[in-house]
């Protein structure tokens, strides 16, 4: 829809793909950039499928006035880090941080502090806000 030109050297503008179909490369991999890939969902169950239909799981975002479709999301994205209302950037520095799948050692969460050692859970940190 928008960006993609190159400002110089590894910079781009930040990028907006409209109507991405599932399975292609913007929405499987890890994009560290200014990219947006937008798809389309029937449902919020097919939505939370779309979502999920990746080898990561770094983080996830939902923005909605519906506090049972927030929880619904919390439980069902497989991301070690879900917000609510929120960008998916940005986090108290001493919450644990790490994702879930390939995009994660297994082994810690980053900046884990005192939650370090515990190898054998999977944490999720969820931000919450009820304003949409």
């Amino acid at each position: 829809m928008c960006g993609g030109e190159r400002i110089g050297g590894l910079f781009v503008r930040p990028t907006v793909f409209a109507d991405t179909t599932p399975g292609t490369r913007l929405l499987t991999d890890e994009i560290f950039g200014p990219v947006l890939a937008f798809q389309r969902a029937s449902s919020f169950d097919d939505a939370l499928v779309l979502a999920n239909d990746t080898a990561f799981g770094l983080s996830a975002s939902i923005v909605t006035k519906n506090l049972s479709d927030a929880h619904r999301f919390i439980a069902g994205s497989r991301t070690g880090l879900v917000k609510v209302n929120q960008p998916t950037t940005g986090m108290a520095m001493n919450a644990p941080f790490g994702g879930y799948k390939q995009s994660s050692t297994q082994t810690f969460k980053e900046q884990a502090g005192p939650t370090l050692m515990q190898f054998y859970q999977s944490e999720k940190t969820v931000y919450l806000s009820q304003q949409a």
